[in-house]
Order: structure tokens, then C-alpha cells, then sequence
């Protein structure tokens, strides 16, 4: 806000250079950032969003005055009122009390428009306002003196000479003083005359009831607006007004009258005209003054000052706070044009900021040092991350948003997150599987040549029940060449991604299980739900045709997907030390032929559940199809290691216990035993 000095000085007798007003002002929290010289200085002051009533030269000298404790010299103004009444003149109806608490009118008749005197053109030029005419540079004059916006309206154009202040019709069009017709929606307040809207309120007015030169009546408008909804008005709108700029950030609701007779008075000396008597204050909704229990002893706990009660009610009575003594406690009564006083914290800071920061002692805080420890869900992520990059895997983070087409190829019959206000139809829903995420980057990497991936991903999925935290793994390609996997290097293929999840489950502690599902976004003959303790802990699977087809993948990709929460539910918090075997191992091979049909699983179960203990490792080691086995069968090898805790395991105990599961797998499984 641009400050004449000039003018500040007409309010408040302060005879300090400018520059010396200036580092007042910034240590008050006011910071001026810098002064433009001239015949009369002008201070750039930067006021913070919480301290609207400081948007005004009154509430700039109201700062100093308390600081400097120097009396205000608030303007005086004739007050000539003609016969005619007001509530003869016009009618004003507030449909919307929550949007619009107060709103006061003026009239003044047979007004002559023309340009403003020279004294006012330059005051307001100074400010940074571009002058207009006599009526409407009062208005921001007004405006720039007490921080109440006011706007003057045509009063020959009112239809039905009334004042409605509603909300806008879903639609409804008006075209603001800037000549541009804005489309305006129901959650907008507009004033609005008996048959239209006029104004965008709190924001610009209308065309329609624009004061020209050929005006010779005027209402004037001051009210007060709910500050969150100009904000929101304005931002969808895309405009910043001045007075927008004061309402987003609070006026006093005590203030329109005030500032609507004032600037009434102004606008007759300016312009000559008649003031209605009266005035038209509908004020449906009141608005009383915060109170507050103030503990003042709080003040030099917290400063680590020794004010006295006496100092301190002296700091607090400066600024315009009615202050009372009740015991141990003050009763503050905060003046409605302090909204951001709120609790006893705040008026300590007032104290601080009268008593001078530069005064209050540096001193050490008392801290208490505890053990630290990082939460459970971040611990296990890391956890998590560590075991992945030991398996070679390197960290990736993608988008977590996908478009609109995304949505509707590939989930579309579920209800998938949308987001309010999305930048773009490519980032407007939120994704409900981290595969989509994971194709994209493979994508990218093989158009740029890039065919080797061993990728994971720790991020979120969103369904309607709420988000969820996932890890995604992608494969591709091969594994880096050396000496032991031969000129090509071993193939990332779905065994590859097992076992990487197998790994993943063993550190954990977990024994999963993989079964044959359908997966929409996977290819239907490669793909396993994966399961630990009965519970369900995601899929891996190779990518599907149409997902691969959408993101121009030609190579073989596979991908996995599991559930975090899951997991650290399920994994075991204890690691137990299991010492090394003092016994010798016994490894028997078996090979057998069995229909395609039969899962590994299943006869890897049966095994295991014969050998009981003693059955230290079973590996599936050779699958074959083809000469000589039967068509619709397969040929099966496992290796299997038996080793006994507390004894040397003897050979004949093997071998019968090799027999024993092989008549087994025979009987129940109908396999052919290749010897």
C-alpha cells in the first residue's frame, strides 16, 4: 500500500523523517519496502494478509499512534442534510445474511460530474489511484482513507429504486465497469436492483449503473462481505480489484456507516447536490466483539520480559482494546476490526510488538531430549526400499494422476477419484492401480532406447473408500551382462519378477503363494495372485495386450503390484537367530510326469507335507514339454534336501521316505515316476 506522508501526518502530528517512520513501521510488523522520493515522500508498505485494517492511511497512524502513544486526529465533516428522506428515495433487501451482514446506503441529488481538484487528483496519484471523476475519486479516496471500499451507482438507473443483495443466478451475465461481460455462477453474491444484477459484490461494478458525466443522482454502497466468498469470487473470476483486495482480507463491519456518510459528505463538496436525510443501515446479522480471558502473566512466560500489569494494560489500552481486571486475569475486549485477535497468545505478540522485539532478552529454551524413533509405516518403507535395492532394483517416483481417457479405457466400471479444479483432462483423476503409472515409464524408457529395467515404485492408489499405499515393481530386458550369464545376460521375464517378490516375502519373514487369476490390466495366461497367510497381497503378471498396445509397448514387460499396509501387517516384527546345522543334509532328486493342468504347488504341498521337519528345501529345477511325454503332460523335476536337527540323517531313512512320496504323488495324483 502506497503511503503519502503528507497525508499520514494530517492524521497522526508526527514530526520524524520518513525514513525513521519507515524502520517504526517494519519493526511493527509493517514492513516498508522502500520510499519514493519527491517533494512528498511515499512509504511502500507491505501488510500482511491478517491485518486488513491496516489497508487504510487511519490504520497505518492507528499502528503508530499506539507506538509512539500520540493521539489520533480522525477528520471531521460537515453533515447538511436536505428534507428528503432516504428510506423514501430507496429500499434495500439482504436475501443472503451469511455473504452479506450489513449493507448501508447514502443518496445525494442533482450532483454535477466533472474532474476532481487538483489537491485530490494528486493524492490519490500518489496513492498509485488513477482519477476519474469527482464521484467516483471520492469513493476511492474514502476507500483509501478509513480501508472501507465504496461504490457509487447511477441512482436514475436503479429499476424499481431498490437494492437487492443475493446470489447470482446460475448463468446470469453482467458486464463490469471494465467492459467485459462476466458469466456468473450461484455461489457468487451480486447487488442486484429489482429486475438485474448491477454489481459483483465486494468486487466491480456493473455497466449498467456506471456514474458518467451525464449522472446527476448517486447512491452510495458500503457494506460488509464474508471475506471467503470475494476471495473465491474473485479467483473464478479472475479478477483483483482494490476493494476485492480489502474484503479477502476483512473489513470492520462497524465501518459502512462511518465511511458511506462520510464519503456522502465528500462527494457534496465535490460535487454540490442535495444528502437525503438518513440512511439506509440493514443489518440483519450482528457482529459483536470477540472477547478474551487473558492470563497476563502468560506475557512474561512466554517473553521472558518482567512487564508489569500496570505496563501491560498500558500496551493493550494503546491499541484500542477495552481491557478489565477480573482477578488474576484481563478481560480483553478485541474492536471488531481485529479478526486475527483470537486467543491469549495473540495479544502477548501485541505486547511484544509495542515493548520492541529488539528489547526482549535472547535466551536459551529449555528442551527436554528424548529418544528418538522414526514412526512404524516410515520405518517399514524403508525397510522395504533397502530389500529392493539389495535385489538390484533401482527407486522410481511417477505421477500419480492419469487422464481422462486413461480413466475411461481402462477402468470403466469403477468409480475412480476425480480432482476438483484439474489443470488439464491429462492429469484429472487419481489413479486406482500403480500399473498405469509403471506402463507409462516403461513406455518412455524404450522410446528412448532404454530396454533394461528393474524398477520399483513405494506410492499411493486412490479408490472411494479411501488411498492406499503400494509397491509397484516393473521388469524388462535383460540383466547386466558378465562373465557368468554369457554374452546376452538372463532374461527379466515373469520368473524374474517372482522371484523378486519371493525375495521380498522371505526378509520379511513371509512364505507366499503364487496362484494362476485374471487381471483386466495383465495378459490372461500369465498372471498369479499373490498370498501370505491366507491373506491376498497383490498380482504380478505380464503387461496385457490392450495396456500394452495404449503405451506402444512392443517389448515383453511384466508387472507387480502389492499391498504395503499388507505386508507390514503380516510381516513378522521379531527376527529369530537360527543357529548353523551341526548335521549333514541328504539331497534326493525326484522326476515325474504329470498332466499340464497340475500345479507345481500342489505337489510341492503334498511333499512337504509327508517329510514332515525333516524336509529342509524342495526346488523345482526342470520343467519339460514335448518327445517323449505324452501330449496334454508335462515332466517335472525337483530337488529335494533332508536334513535332521539333533542327528545324522542315514541314507536308508531317505530313501524310504523318498519311496513313501513317491507312491503318494502316484495314488493321489496319478504322476508317472521317472527313474
Amino acid at each position: 500500500m502506497l503511503v503519502p506522508l503528507d497525508w499520514l501526518r494530517e492524521i497522526l502530528n508526527i514530526e520524524l523523517p520518513a525514513e525513521d517512520i519507515a524502520d517504526i513501521l517494519t519493526m511493527l510488523g509493517l514492513e516498508v519496502e522502500n520510499i519514493e522520493e519527491g517533494e512528498i515522500p511515499v512509504l511502500n508498505v507491505k501488510v500482511t494478509s491478517n491485518r486488513g485494517d491496516c489497508l487504510s492511511i487511519i490504520g497505518i497512524a492507528r499502528e503508530l499512534s499506539a507506538k509512539l502513544d500520540l493521539p489520533l486526529n480522525l477528520p471531521t465533516f460537515p453533515l447538511e442534510e436536505g428534507d428528503k428522506k432516504v428510506e423514501e428515495l430507496a429500499e434495500v433487501e439482504i436475501w443472503d445474511p451469511e455473504l452479506c451482514p450489513r449493507y448501508c446506503a447514502r443518496i445525494v441529488l442533482g450532483v454535477e460530474v466533472k474532474d476532481s481538484p487538483q489537491w485530490l487528483r494528486e493524492r490519490l496519484t500518489r496513492a498509485g489511484v488513477r482519477t476519474i471523476n469527482n464521484i467516483v475519486d471520492a469513493t476511492n479516496y474514502t476507500m483509501l482513507l478509513t480501508g472501507q471500499p465504496i461504490h457509487a451507482f447511477d441512482y436514475d438507473l436503479l429499476r424499481g429504486k431498490k437494492i437487492i443483495v443475493r446470489r447470482a443466478k446460475e448463468g446470469e451475465r453482467l458486464t463490469t465497469l471494465d467492459g467485459v461481460e462476466r458469466t456468473l455462477s450461484s455461489d457468487m453474491l451480486v447487488i442486484g436492483d429489482a429486475q438485474r444484477a448491477i454489481a459483483i459484490a465486494g468486487v466491480m461494478g456493473g455497466q449498467n449503473t456506471e456514474v458518467t458525466l451525464g449522472t446527476e443522482n448517486v447512491l452510495i454502497e458500503a457494506a460488509h462481505f464474508n471475506a471467503g466468498s470475494i476471495r473465491k469470487t474473485a479467483r473464478k473470476l479472475q479478477m483483483s480489484t482494490d476493494a476485492s483486495y480489502r474484503f479477502e482480507r476483512y473489513v470492520d463491519p462497524y465501518l459502512p456507516p462511518i465511511a458511506a456518510t462520510y464519503c456522502a459528505s465528500l462527494i457534496k463538496s465535490l460535487a454540490g447536490g442535495e444528502l437525503a436525510k438518513g440512511i439506509i443501515d440493514a443489518f440483519p446479522k450482528k457482529i459483536f466483539p470477540h472477547i478474551i480471558e487473558f492470563p497476563y502473566k502468560l506475557t512474561n512466560h512466554l517473553l521472558g520480559t518482567n512487564l508489569t500489569k500496570e505496563r501491560i494494560i498500558y500496551y493493550l489500552r494503546n491499541l484500542h482494546l477495552d481491557v478489565r481486571e477480573e482477578g488474576e486475569n484481563l478481560v480483553v475486549v478485541c474492536p471488531t476490526y481485529r479478526p486475527d485477535l483470537k486467543e491469549p497468545a495473540d495479544l502477548v505478540e501485541e505486547i511484544a510488538r509495542l515493548y520492541g522485539y529488539e528489547k526482549i532478552p535472547t535466551t536459551l529454551p529449555l528442551t527436554r531430549v528424548s529418544i528418538g524413533c522414526k514412526a512404524e509405516g516410515l520405518a517399514f518403507d524403508e525397510e522395504l526400499k533397502e530389500i529392493l535395492l539389495r535385489l538390484g532394483l533401482w527407486e522410481i517416483t511417477s505421477h500419480s494422476l492419469i487422464s481422462k481417457v486413461e480413466r475411461e479405457k481402462f477402468f470403466p466400471h469403477l468409480e475412480v477419484v476425480g480432482v476438483r479444479n484439474a489443470l488439464s483432462e491429462e492429469y484429472s483423476f487419481l489413479r486406482p492401480s500403480i500399473f498405469i503409472s509403471l506402463a507409462k515409464v516403461a513406455s518412455h524408457n524404450f522410446s528412448y532406447g532404454v530396454e533394461d529395467l528393474s524398477i520399483f515404485e513405494l506410492g499411493k492408489v486412490y479408490k472411494r473408500e479411501g488411498e492406499e499405499k503400494v509397491l509397484g515393481i516393473a521388469v524388462a530386458g535383460r540383466r547386466e551382462i558378465n562373465w557368468r550369464m554369457g554374452k546376452e545376460g538372463l532374461e527379466n521375464d515373469f520368473f524374474y519378477l517372482k522371484g523378486i517378490v519371493e525375495g521380498v516375502l522371505e526378509a520379511l519373514g513371509l512364505e507366499g503363494y503364487f496362484q494362476p487369476v485374471q487381471h483386466p490390466l495383465l495378459h490372461p495366461l500369465c498372471t498369479a495372485k499373490i498370498l501370505a497367510n491366507g491373506r491376498e497381497i497383490g498380482f504380478i503378471g505380464a503387461v496385457g495386450e490392450e495396456l500394452g498396445r495404449f503405451y506402444d509397448i512392443e517389448k515383453p514387460l511384466y508387472l507387480g503390484e502389492l499391498s504395503v499396509d499388507t505386508l507390514r501387517e503380516e510381516s513378522k516384527k521379531e527376527k529369530m537367530f537360527t543357529p548353523l546345522p551341526k548335521f549333514p543334509s541328504v539331497r534326493r532328486d525326484i522326476s515325474l510326469i504329470v498332466k499340464k493342468t497340475l500345479t507345481a504347488e500342489t505337489i510341492t504341498n503334498i511333499i512337504k507335507e509327508i517329510s514332515g521337519d525333516l524336509l529342509e528345501d524342495i526346488f523345482l529345477f526342470d520343467v519339460y514339454e514335448g518327445k517323449p511325454v505324452p501330449e496334454g503332460e508335462r515332466s517335472l523335476a525337483f530337488s529335494l534336501s533332508f536334513r535332521a536337527k539333533e542327528r545324522t540323517l542315514p541314507s536308508e531313512e531317505v530313501d524310504s521316505l523318498v519311496k513313501e512320496i513317491k507312491e503318494v504323488l502316484k495314488e493321489k495324483l496319478e504322476a508317472k515316476i521317472r527313474e
